[in-house]
């Protein structure tokens, strides 16, 4: 759910976050892309450090990016801070995905991942439709988004320890490799 939240927020609100603190409309857009291309990095990075130290560490991290990029923003402006934070974003912005599907084959074996990941997924979607929402409705309210990236930092602060405390095991018909 937080995930989804941080995910939609971000990448419906960047733009005009941008723009608003004077960004060109073209120069957030490529920053926006920038960020996603990113993801790819990301995802394999987190992906490939789940194989070699189980998954509930690389989760909490891919949630550590973020706690990073709302920090900056609560706490910094600037056209550096904006590039920072997008590019921090955009680092962990599909790193959960793999992770995800990962835990749930290892903790509750691959009879029934596809319902599973399903219910994650929906959960995940979700949230982020809250976070859309949600970013677009506080700056209506307060004409900032001060508050809503202080809600996202919270939110990754909480993914982050709630990821701490997942407790690892392997369901009996996962096979070795």
């Amino acid at each position: 759910f937080i995930c989804g939240f941080q995910d939609f927020f971000f990448v419906t609100q960047l733009i005009p976050f941008a723009t608003d603190q004077g960004l060109p409309a073209q120069e957030a857009s490529n920053l926006q892309g920038l960020a996603g291309l990113l993801s790819i990095p990301g995802l394999l990075f987190f992906a490939a450090i789940s194989e070699k130290f189980g998954r509930k560490i690389p989760l909490a991290l891919t949630f550590l990016p973020r706690l990073l990029c709302f920090a900056l923003l609560v706490f910094s402006s600037g056209r550096a801070w904006i590039y920072a934070s997008a590019l921090l974003f955009g680092f962990s912005l599909m790193a959960s995905a793999p992770l995800t599907a990962a835990l749930v084959g290892d903790l509750y074996g691959f009879q029934n991942i596809g319902t599973l990941t399903g219910t994650i997924f929906w959960v995940h979607h979700l949230g982020g439709a809250l976070g859309a929402y949600a970013g677009g409705f506080i700056y209506d309210l307060t004409r900032s988004y001060a508050a809503a990236f202080a809600l996202a930092l919270i939110l990754a602060l909480l993914a982050v320890l709630t990821s701490l405390s997942i407790r690892e095991k392997r369901a009996e018909s996962v096979p070795s490799i």
